[in-house]
Parts: structure tokens; C-alpha cells; sequence
């Protein structure tokens, strides 16, 4: 790679000598040709029919795009763009048609690349194509992934969600396979290589996950992490019984510093839990109530289907549910709500 006077750099895949149109994406230059883009982009067929008509005025500014000096830039990153380029160069029909192999190399996260910048530089023949490849690449994944093993970093699965939202992909399974996804990092345990288990249990997995879905306005998939968090630790919230049952306990661990205190022979109303071992110390206060009120209406409800018999004639009274499987449409919607309610 050669280096500009800006501390740019030139691609080395995707910098051709012959080509007319320089293209910055981050701090990398792809120097291209013109017909290719404007071959399967309507966006970049009107850019080059607009900066004809400044190339014919004299008195026109230099047009972006003749030189490493004005480049066209663009908002992507270079790894999108460098994947987008790969199929726009060897050549889209040959990938459709099965002639070129290398397609088969291509990672989940490059098929999303390439859908993505399809759709925003209306490659309308590219787009479908590519996305029909990125939902069977998440999906031959997906069907493969081991249990408790993360299949993609969150990271990676947020960008899945959040570019198939942008492009409007609501047929796609994408999102939805993206969000099971996301929702199963929730219970793996990450972080202190010493203490596994322990970001599990101060929330730090779930914290991620709550703050994504606000960012992207989603109070199912909040309300859908709460509740793979309650499943994930056996639905018990009480630090002294989920993990270690180790408290201080006021004026009396100053006393013996050394010895830890085992509340099953104390009264709860005389200790408070040790903060080191705060198992929601990664959920905010608000965070925190809102798992303790979703736990309280799933054990209600809970309780409520396990009395089937006066459970399924307190519902509607004049409705007997004989039919066990009508009985258990009706508590799938009551357990519905109560995720909104979350």
C-alpha cells in the first residue's frame, strides 16, 4: 500500500491503476472504474450522470472522485466495502450462476456486508441474492452451534439486527434468528477467566442486551431478556441462595475480618448481602425492579396454572376448559402479556 499526503492508504486489492473513480471509506482508497459501479447501482448512475454535467463547466469545482486528493467519500467501513467490491468485480452473474467457487469462502458477516450496501446503493439485482445467502449462512450456523457455546459475538449479532431493520427486511428471519442468538449470550458465562461464572450472575451479558434494545426502541426483546436471565439462573434473584450464602454482617465483621458469617443461622433482617459478591451488580436500580416485578407476575401466573381446574373456570365462567390444549392458549396469552408488562 502506498500512503497519501493525508495518511490514507491505498487498497491493496481494490486500488487499480486504470481506475477513474476514487472512492475513500474510512481512511482506505479504492480507486475503481466507473462502469462497473454504475453497472448494478442505481445510486452511483446518477452520481456519475451528475458529476458529467460539472466536468463540462469550466468554472465548475474540482469533481469529487477524479483524484486521491477528492475523493468520493462514503460512510461504510472499508471491510463492507472491500466485500461489496469482491462481487461487483469477479462478476455478480457469475456468483449467481455457480461459476465461481470462491463464494463458498465467504463468512456470514461479508453475505451481510454485501446485502446491506446492496440495498443502500440500490443494487437491485445483488441485494436479494446476497440476502438470500446471508439467511442460509446464519442458518447452517445456527443449526450447527453447540449448546452454551456463543455462535457470534453480540457485537456481531446487534449489526445483523440493526442492518436488517435499516434495510427493512421484515420477511427475513434474520432479525428474529439474530435476537435468539443475542438472547443466548445472555446466559454464557464471560469475562474474569478466574471466576467464569461471575458476569454471568452480576448481569453483565443481560446489561448488554437491555441497553441494545432501548437503542433500537424494542421492549420485546427487553422484556425477552429479562426473562432467558430468570430461566438462566433457575428463577432466583436472592444472592444468599444463588450463589454463595456469604454475608457481612453490621458490627460484627469488623470484629472477626477473617471469618465470613453463613446466614442460615441468622435472621435476614440482620444482614445485609456482601457487596463483592452482588449478583445484579452490572443492572442498574431500575434494571433491578423491573426484573424483581417481571419475576413476581411469572410466579403468580405460575402458581395460577398450576390450579388448572379453578385456574380454568376462574378465566370466564362460563367457559369450562375441558380442552387441555384451549386451557393452555389461555395461559400463553396471559404469560404474553405479562412479557409486555416486564
Amino acid at each position: 500500500m502506498e500512503n497519501t499526503p493525508h495518511q490514507l492508504v491505498r487498497d491493496d486489492q481494490f486500488y487499480f491503476e486504470d481506475g477513474n473513480c476514487v472512492i475513500q471509506v474510512e481512511n482506505c482508497l479504492f480507486n475503481l472504474h466507473r462502469f462497473i459501479l454504475r453497472r448494478d447501482s442505481t445510486v452511483f448512475q446518477d452520481m456519475f450522470s451528475a458529476s458529467r454535467s460539472i466536468e463540462g463547466d469550466p468554472g465548475a469545482a474540482v469533481v469529487e472522485g477524479t483524484s486521491d486528493e477528492h475523493p468520493i467519500v462514503c460512510d461504510d467501513t472499508a471491510e463492507s466495502f472491500r466485500a461489496l467490491c469482491r462481487v461487483l468485480y469477479v462478476g455478480f452473474n457469475e456468483f449467481e450462476a455457480g461459476v465461481d467457487k470462491t463464494i463458498a469462502n465467504f463468512t456470514v458477516e461479508e453475505f451481510a456486508h454485501i446485502a446491506s450496501l446492496a440495498h443502500k446503493y440500490q443494487c437491485e439485482r445483488i441485494e436479494p441474492w446476497a440476502l438470500n445467502l446471508f439467511e442460509r449462512k446464519l442458518g447452517e450456523l445456527n443449526d450447527a452451534r453447540q449448546p452454551g457455546v456463543p455462535l457470534l459475538p453480540a457485537e456481531t449479532l446487534e449489526y445483523f439486527i440493526r442492518t436488517s431493520i435499516r434495510c427493512g427486511w421484515s420477511e427475513s428471519p434474520i432479525r428474529g434468528t439474530s435476537e435468539d442468538l443475542l438472547l443466548e449470550t445472555i446466559s454464557h458465562p464471560s469475562g474474569d477467566s478466574s471466576n467464569p461464572g461471575q458476569s454471568q450472575l452480576e448481569g453483565r451479558n443481560l446489561s448488554v442486551v437491555l441497553k441494545f434494545s432501548e437503542s433500537i426502541g424494542s421492549n420485546e426483546l427487553k422484556a425477552r431478556g429479562y426473562h432467558t436471565f430468570l430461566a438462566s439462573v433457575g428463577w432466583c434473584i436472592t444472592p444468599r441462595i444463588r450463589f454463595s450464602r456469604l454475608f457481612e454482617v453490621p458490627n460484627y465483621y469488623n470484629k472477626f475480618p477473617n471469618r465470613t458469617i453463613d446466614l442460615d443461622s441468622l435472621g435476614d433482617e440482620k444482614a445485609v448481602p456482601f457487596q463483592k459478591w452482588d449478583s445484579l451488580g452490572a443492572l442498574t436500580d431500575e434494571q433491578k425492579n423491573c426484573l424483581v416485578h417481571g419475576l413476581q407476575l411469572l410466579s403468580a401466573l405460575r402458581r395460577e396454572l398450576q390450579r388448572a381446574p379453578r385456574a380454568a373456570l376462574g378465566l370466564d365462567k362460563q367457559l369450562a376448559f375441558d380442552d387441555p390444549k384451549l386451557f393452555l392458549a389461555v395461559g400463553l396469552a396471559k404469560y404474553k402479556r405479562v412479557l409486555i408488562d416486564f
